[in-house]
């Protein structure tokens, strides 16, 4: 095998030109190190080309195995001579190069050029010359200044330079007879103005000296040519990049972003992206000098395209234009932004509950899609029930064009006449479609609740106002079911008071057949012989008997009657004028009985108004309910008196009349009216059978 080497032998030598000494005794160096390890040790000598401008320190250096890659510094010592001859340049030789290393023994070096400076002209020396490199991100660079004569009096130089892209450590540099030969070294620092210009050459420039000796005075020296490295990028920055995520509910994402360097004129930038998935806010940013550090924010907003594609991920494009030529571009970013899909393939009901009645009473609802169809969706509509709703109209067709238009459906109420209670039936549905999103699909349940105006019930009229008499006048009502019944239904028929009134007949038989014929009862009023007022009674329709049991047990109204009395409660006098009774004990008689039949005893008293003249034969009058119409005789004897006082009339009084039964009770009765004829003649009659005698003592 044959490992090739990498390695080249050689001597670095750094610097190897431009060095400067003086006739002043000036020293400048130079390093030397080996350019690979030497199998063995490296002795390289050296001489001066002229030993009267300038001498080395040492003479010759040693580079072992082990320090081969370790710097030498050689000095080198500028000669004073007396001759004005100018700035001398001389050489470094390397005379021998000796080495057991073949490699290195014998090698050829390239001299060192170094200026002697003459010091019996007055000038300045200002090193480097030229090269001297700096940049933004603060590198710095070292020159010198110094005098190349002795001053008579001090020298002062004062530096300037370009403030935007160097700063100097020292601007005023001060020699005398002390240091005139000694370099004065000034840092130059590459300043950061963020801005993208480009790497700037620009000029450290001493101002004409100042001094008392007129050989300095006004002296300028050289120029030293320095090189700002510029670190400023024209670009932007966008943050994040990735990750991104909006949505076509409105959901938002954010980002920003800003400049990387100061332009130098305003930077509009535009952003460019899908605008049937996402929009901006704003849609451009204005960066200025004085604004482009500072981050704007871009807010993503997701558009709802209404149409299921998915999650779609797309790129944002970044347009920039500024009157600063390194803006002026266009910049592509990256950016992976997605725009979550929020649509469904799926029909929208307005309303899933609705309702109808059986009186015909309707409802509506309608019907879109969610989302926008590949091709016509077609929706076929029927009822669960047709006997309690239809629907109408039985399809519709959404078209792409009108996928959001509402399309009304009617609903309508069908009629029965059974109780059968609200009964609630389902839309069914069918779904047509080439697009397969929506073929077969199930739409959202829909009930409807169809109202029923039918109510179990029995109807009875009329209810109130029926009249009957005793007399044996006759009153009517019918009945008939309000719902068709699912069995027989079977009304008994009574009345409270059947000593008021009568029905006929007694019971009603319903079927599901006649459940809606009139059935008439017919009420006959009752002759009872009181004097007990109109009554009023009942016709009770007794609960329902069936094997429907929602009539069964079902109690209608009852019906209320009044039977109009045909008795008036009245005292009867066989004769109230008229009677003669005699003082000599002659008699007459009247009779008393009641009209109607009492409810309770009926007392009536019997007084008579003059019993001088004659009197009754009883004083109290009874009747009870069960002797009510027996005629009971009063007898009135004629009373004697020794008056001649012709024929005298009087009353018997029938009063006061008491009873429970309120008709009797208190009831006036008209007095008789009786004549006593007189028995007595005018006379004087005297009767004593002696002598009548009296006293003087008033006997």
């Amino acid at each position: 095998v044959k490992n090739f080497d990498d390695d080249t032998r050689g001597i670095s030598i750094s610097p190897n030109t431009k060095l400067v000494t003086t006739e002043a005794g000036g020293k400048d160096t130079f390093e030397m190190t080996l350019e690979s390890q030497p199998t063995h040790d490296v002795t390289v000598t050296m001489l001066s080309s002229n030993v009267n401008e300038g001498t080395i320190s040492p003479s010759s250096v040693l580079f072992t195995v082990a320090s081969w890659n370790v710097p030498h510094t050689v000095t080198v010592t500028g000669v004073q001579d007396t001759q004005k001859d100018g700035d001398v340049v001389y050489r470094v030789s390397t005379t021998l190069v000796s080495s057991s290393d073949n490699t290195y023994n014998g090698l050829r070096v390239a001299d060192v050029t170094v200026v002697n400076m003459d010091d019996d002209t007055p000038g300045i020396i200002v090193a480097p010359a030229e090269g001297l490199n700096v940049s933004e991100d603060g590198t710095s660079g070292t020159m010198s200044i110094q005098l190349k004569s002795v001053p008579a009096s001090d020298v002062t130089i004062q530096l300037e330079t370009d403030v935007t892209e160097a700063t100097l450590s020292r601007s005023t540099i001060v020699f005398n007879s002390g240091n005139w030969n000694v370099p004065q070294a000034i840092i130059v620092t590459g300043n950061d103005d963020f801005v993208a210009d480009g790497n700037v050459t620009f000029l450290v420039r001493g101002r004409p000296a100042t001094s008392a000796d007129p050989n300095y005075n006004g002296l300028t020296g050289p120029d030293v040519s320095v090189t700002n490295a510029d670190n400023d990028v024209a670009s932007m920055l966008v943050s994040p990049t990735e990750g991104l995520v909006t949505s076509e509910d409105g959901s938002q994402a954010e980002f920003t972003i800003v400049l990387t360097s100061e332009p130098t004129a305003d930077v509009t930038i535009g952003m460019q992206g899908d605008a049937t998935e996402v929009v901006f806010n704003p849609v451009q940013l204005v960066f200025s000098a004085l604004t482009w550090n500072a981050p704007q924010t871009i807010t993503l907003r997701g558009v709802d395209d209404n149409i299921v594609d998915g999650d779609i991920q797309h790129t944002l494009i970044v347009s920039q234009t500024s009157a600063d030529a390194k803006y002026n571009k266009q910049q592509t970013v990256d950016m992976i932004i997605t725009n979550k899909d929020n649509d469904t393939a799926s029909v929208r009901l307005s309303k899933t509950e609705l309702r109808t009645t059986e009186a015909g009473g309707h409802d509506t609802f309608t019907l879109t899609l969610t989302s926008i169809p590949k091709s016509d969706v077609t929706i076929s509509l029927e009822s669960s029930m047709p006997k309690e709703g239809v629907v109408s109209p039985l399809e519709i067709t959404f078209a792409p064009s009108q996928w959001n238009t509402p399309l009304t459906i009617t609903v309508t109420g069908v009629d029965d006449a059974i109780d059968d209670g609200n009964v609630t039936w389902l839309l069914r549905s069918t779904v047509r479609s080439a697009d397969l999103s929506y073929e077969g699909l199930a739409l959202a349940t829909a009930s409807v609740m169809n109202a029923d105006d039918d109510v179990r019930g029995v109807t009875v009229s009329p209810v109130t106002g029926l009249i009957t008499t005793e007399s044996g006048n006759k009153a009517f009502f019918t009945v008939v079911l309000s719902t068709e019944p699912f069995a027989d239904v079977t009304i008994g028929i009574t009345t409270s008071d059947a000593s008021e009134g009568l029905i006929g007949p007694d019971s009603l038989v319903f079927s599901p057949v006649t459940w809606g014929t009139l059935q008439t009862v017919t009420v006959t009023g009752v002759d009872d012989m009181i004097a007990d007022g109109n009554i009023t009674y009942s016709i009770s329709t007794n609960p329902a008997q069936s094997a429907d049991g929602r009539y069964d047990g079902f109690n209608a109204e009852n019906v209320e009657v009044t039977n109009l009395d045909d008795d008036v409660a009245k005292i009867l006098v066989s004769q109230t004028e008229g009677l003669v009774t005699t003082e000599a004990g002659g008699t007459d008689v009247f009779s008393i009985s009641l009209q109607t039949q009492p409810t309770s005893t009926v007392s009536i008293t019997l007084t008579s108004s003059d019993e001088t003249e004659g009197v009754v034969s009883r004083p109290l009058v009874s009747f009870s309910p069960g002797n009510w119409n027996t005629k009971q005789s009063i007898t009135i004897t004629g009373v004697d008196d020794p008056l001649d006082d012709q024929d005298v009339e009087y009353t018997i009084r029938l009063s006061p009349v008491l009873s429970l039964d309120e008709s009797y009770d208190r009831q006036t009765v008209s007095d008789v009216k009786v004549l006593n004829t007189d028995d007595d003649t005018p006379g004087i009659s005297i009767e004593h059978d002696g002598v009548l005698e009296t006293t003087e003592s008033g006997g």
